[in-house]
């Protein structure tokens, strides 16, 4: 983890940065594996399943996935010796198409056009990458946006980078800002910025990492080490911090039909709030220990959660009329051991991360592949749910 050091926030799950000393090994890209389990509401009703799984050979501590144009894309992390890489794989025929090596730790991940933005963790930089596998600015080159101040122990990363119509944003953990910006390459300008054009930075609350658009001039930011939420305009930018309460360690969210849908980590819990209202309209608990990461919401209104701590996928229902009792409708269970296509002499746990809707049955899901000491234990890998009736 990396977080200005004046800070205790012991709650913070954010293990985008972990041990140093990660083991480091190779793989090969291979179909096959575990058809993975789970639990369901039961009476041969419809419940996802796993359906096939794929190594992603080099891309190792597999983060998160987006899809765009019958490809997905993952952010490798890598073992934070600036190993970090984007794998493409091609949906349709199951199979890497390319593996991008953008450097650093890649964290986050953004497609937009022709040009994949991915925030590293090692520093507050943002890699930029073309869909056609060209490095636009890698890890020697990146586009610097909050630079770490190592003298006053500010060690800064970049959790998050949404694209707003031509103008970028992304959010700096260690020094609560997010940055409005366009990549432009050119000098330093003497406040440790480098290839970027700032067009803006504004103070959002307390350690922000999620960012969500909401409406064309707006964003909701998920205050990380406060349990909240900020409200940040965009024209002009400003922000509102404290805009609504989450539960304890805000990690994820998604905002559709006026509804943020919000995973906390902390509290093991997935919440939906109503933005006209700002109110919570529904908190669903996803199990003591489940330590719920990212969320992706289905086309029917269910949301489907990666759960790192039971290294599981729950499907939930989030409609308030739904009974507490009710509202997890499944938990579908990733694959393992064997599987999951160890290193020599380790034992992985899945530890889902990202989770991305490629059809109306059907979802990707990425693993990081950590032993329970959180080293690198196997290559990182895709798994593909899909939904069907026994």
């Amino acid at each position: 983890m990396i977080f200005r050091l004046s800070r205790t926030s012991g709650l913070l799950l954010l293990p985008l940065l972990l041990p140093l000393l990660l083991s480091l090994a190779c793989g090969e890209p291979t179909d096959g594996g575990d058809d993975g389990g789970g639990t369901d509401g039961g009476g041969g009703a419809p419940a996802f399943a796993v359906d096939r799984t794929l190594s992603l050979g080099s891309c190792l501590n597999a983060g998160a996935v987006t899809v765009e144009g019958g490809k997905a894309y993952v952010a490798c992390g890598g073992d934070f010796t600036g190993n970090g890489e984007v794998a493409v794989v091609d949906l349709a025929t199951w199979t890497i198409e390319q593996h991008i090596a953008v450097g650093g730790a890649p964290g986050s991940i953004t497609v937009s056009g022709d040009r994949i933005y991915l925030g590293d963790m090692l520093d507050g930089r943002v890699l930029v990458a073309g869909t056609d596998g060209s490095v636009i600015h890698g890890a020697a080159d990146a586009v610097v946006i909050c630079p770490s101040d190592f003298v006053n122990n500010v060690f800064q990363f970049v959790p998050d980078v949404v694209k707003i119509g031509d103008v970028l944003y992304a959010s700096c953990f260690a020094t609560d800002e997010v940055i409005a910006f366009q990549p432009s390459a050119g000098a330093d300008p003497g406040d440790g910025t480098l290839n970027a054009t700032i067009l803006g930075r504004v103070t959002a609350g307390d350690g922000i990492s999620a960012l969500e658009p909401w409406h064309a001039n707006d964003l909701v930011g998920l205050e990380n080490l406060s349990g909240a939420a900020s409200h940040i305009g965009t024209d002009p930018l400003g922000a509102s911090t404290n805009y609504w309460t989450c539960g304890d360690v805000p990690n994820d969210l998604r905002i559709e039909d006026g509804l943020a849908h919000v995973v906390n980590s902390g509290s093991n819990t997935l919440q939906v709030i109503d933005l006209s209202a700002v109110s919570t309209t529904a908190e669903v608990h996803l199990g003591d220990g489940a330590s719920p990461w990212s969320l992706a919401l289905l086309a029917d209104g269910r949301t489907a959660v990666t759960l790192q701590g039971t290294d599981e996928v729950a499907i939930v229902d989030t409609d308030p009329a739904t009974p507490a009792s009710e509202a997890v409708q499944q938990t579908v269970a990733m694959p393992s051991g064997a599987a999951l296509e160890p290193f020599t002499g380790m034992t992985p746990l899945a530890h889902p991360q990202g989770i991305a809707v490629t059809g109306a049955d059907r979802l990707v899901v990425s693993l990081t592949n950590f032993d329970a000491n959180f080293a690198i234990a196997a290559p990182g890998m895709l798994v593909e749910l899909v939904e069907s009736t026994p």
